[in-house]
C-alpha cells in the first residue's frame, strides 16, 4: 500500500483468501496469506467458550460426583433437583430448602466467601464457583463429572 506500488493479481487473490498480519517484538508487521495464515491463526484464535467439554473454577467444598445437570436460572427452576448437579449463576436464600438432595453446586460467579461456598461447606455438598461460563456451557440434562478438587468439570454425555 506504500507508494502506490502495483500488486500482481495472483497475491492479490491469495489475499483474498486468508491473511494474517504479523508483528513480533515490535517489528514490522509481515503478510502472511495461504495455508500458513490458517495454520497461525487457528494457533492463536480463542475458541467458543460455549464449545468446550470441561470448564474450570475454584473449588469451595472438595467431592467428585457425576450426575446430571439441572440448571437453576429463575426460581421456578428450584424443584426436582434430587441426585442433581445444581448449576446457577449464583446461589442466595432461597436455594437453601431445595439444595439438601443435591449432588453438587457449581455457580458462575463467587469465591471462597460466596453463599455458594458457605451453604456447601454447610451441607457438605462438592461445591465449584466463579465457573464464569457454566451456565452457558452446560445443559439441562448433560452428565458431568464434577471434580471439586482439581476445580474441572467435565461433560461425560451432552444433550
Amino acid at each position: 500500500m506504500k507508494g502506490n506500488k502495483n500488486i500482481n493479481n495472483k497475491v492479490l487473490a491469495q489475499r483474498k483468501g486468508t491473511i494474517a498480519f504479523l508483528t513480533i517484538n515490535g517489528r514490522s508487521p509481515q503478510i502472511i496469506i495461504g495455508k500458513k495464515a490458517k495454520n497461525i491463526l487457528k494457533l492463536n484464535t480463542i475458541t467458543d467458550a460455549t464449545k468446550s467439554d470441561s470448564i474450570m473454577g475454584k473449588v469451595v467444598n472438595k467431592g467428585v460426583v457425576i450426575g446430571k445437570v439441572k440448571l437453576i436460572l429463575r426460581k421456578t427452576d428450584l424443584k426436582n433437583l434430587k441426585n442433581k448437579i445444581v448449576v446457577t449463576p449464583m446461589t442466595s436464600i432461597k436455594f437453601i430448602p431445595h439444595l439438601k438432595p443435591v449432588k453438587g453446586i457449581i455457580t458462575d460467579e463467587g469465591g471462597i466467601a460466596c453463599h455458594a461456598a458457605i451453604i456447601s461447606r454447610e451441607l457438605n455438598i462438592p461445591c465449584i464457583v466463579g465457573t464464569k461460563n457454566a451456565t452457558k456451557i452446560l445443559k439441562n440434562g448433560n452428565i458431568v463429572k464434577m471434580d471439586a478438587i482439581r476445580g474441572i468439570i467435565k461433560i461425560i454425555k451432552a444433550n
